[in-house]
């Protein structure tokens, strides 16, 4: 791990980065938007479930195709916290981005999914950096990629959409 009061750039497995991830998460007074591929890390959805609470603004891009098992539940839970879900797939692609923008100063970013996996099994890398100009071109493009999905199904429809997205995506 190398940190410096503005740049942290960490690895895994064991490097730490869920711990760094939770703490920049834990700064957020204003809002966080996060783009996320795979999102099944209960701590990571824990500490923005707590930002949520002190009516921190979340906005979550996830690609479609990852709404199932335990990344359905924490949509569920993120949403019924009153976070905005996008779900996004460019067509013949995936939305495989991997970033948090914390109040428009912090930006993390690189290969690490937000999962165990990544923390505990796999070699990922994850940078952050407290930077105005990232932070905005991030969360910009967090905006975008939003506008191009649908908001997360709330209610009864949920479990539908989630089994007919996944039967159009084995197809």
């Amino acid at each position: 791990m190398t940190t410096s009061d503005s740049l942290s750039v960490l690895f895994s497995p064991h490097g730490l980065v869920e711990a760094h991830i939770v703490s920049l998460i834990k700064t957020a007074q204003v809002r966080i938007s996060m783009a996320a591929y795979a999102f099944t890390n209960q701590n990571i959805a824990n500490a923005i479930l707590d930002r949520l609470g002190k009516g921190v603004y979340v906005l979550m891009v996830m690609d479609k195709s990852q709404t199932h098992g335990q990344q359905a539940k924490i949509h569920d839970q993120l949403t019924t916290a009153g976070a905005h879900v996008y779900l996004v797939s460019p067509p013949g692609g995936i939305m495989h981005d991997k970033f948090i923008v914390v109040d428009g100063t912090w930006v993390e970013w690189g290969s690490y999914n937000y999962t165990d996996r990544a923390e505990n099994n796999n070699f990922e890398n994850a940078t952050s950096i407290q930077d105005t100009m990232f932070a905005n071109k991030y969360d910009a493009e967090c905006h975008s990629i939003a506008g191009q999905g649908t908001p997360e199904v709330l209610g009864l429809r949920r479990p539908i959409h989630r089994f007919l997205r996944r039967l159009r995506f084995k197809l």
